[in-house]
């Protein structure tokens, strides 16, 4: 478990950190693919949320793709929160959920 910066969002559902050289897949819901409905959209959500910002990622483990599969925590009023739960929750509301 370690606290580490968002430097790129990949897509809606995969980070770049400065610690780490593989992409973070983000566990616990699936966004839109590229060229889907959605897909700008939840990149761009992601983007706001977590963008140049400390998060705290508890690593899984790895896929064949390399991604490191983690649960990623974002800060809000001083609370750790899920970025899963915010992220699908937002997919729900604009009825694009996977």
């Amino acid at each position: 478990m370690s606290t580490e910066l968002v430097i790129s969002i990949i897509d809606g559902d995969t980070i770049m950190t400065l610690l780490r050289q593989a992409p973070i897949r983000i566990l616990g819901y699936d966004a839109p693919e590229f060229d889907a409905i959605g897909y700008s959209e939840a990149k761009s959500t992601l983007g706001n949320l977590i963008l140049n910002q400390f998060v705290f990622v508890e690593y899984v483990s790895t896929d064949v793709y390399k991604r490191h599969l983690c649960h990623v925590s974002y800060q809000k009023d001083g609370l750790w929160l899920d970025v899963a739960t915010y992220m699908k929750e937002y997919l729900q509301r604009i009825n694009i959920f996977s």
